[in-house]
C-alpha cells in the first residue's frame, strides 16, 4: 500500500472515530451496509469534491482499500503466529 493510499484510509478511520461510527457493537451487528455507508456519506463527499471524482469513485476505493488492508494485517498476524505443532517437535 502506497503512502497515499494509506493517509487516505486513515483519513477516513479518523472520521469513523471521530464521529463514534461503529463504536456500539450491537449497533455495528445490526447496520445494513448502506446505513453505515451513509454515515460516511460527508467525508467521501469531501474527498470526492477535493479530488474532483464521483463520491462512487470514492466508496470503490475505500473499500478496496479496506480489502487491501484487512488482508495484508490477516497475513501479517498469520506469519506471527507460532507453529505450536512444530515447536512440539523439537
Amino acid at each position: 500500500m502506497t503512502k497515499e493510499e494509506q493517509a487516505f484510509l486513515d483519513r477516513i478511520t479518523a472520521y469513523i472515530n471521530k464521529k463514534s461510527i461503529n463504536s456500539d457493537p450491537n449497533q455495528r451487528a445490526t447496520a445494513t451496509t448502506s446505513q453505515q455507508i451513509d454515515k460516511l456519506k460527508p467525508i467521501f463527499m469531501k474527498i470526492a469534491k477535493e479530488d474532483g471524482c464521483e463520491i462512487s469513485d470514492v466508496l470503490v476505493r475505500y473499500m478496496d482499500l479496506s480489502s487491501q488492508a484487512a488482508a495484508e494485517k490477516a497475513a501479517k498476524e498469520q506469519a506471527d503466529t507460532v507453529d505450536l505443532g512444530s515447536l512440539l517437535k523439537m
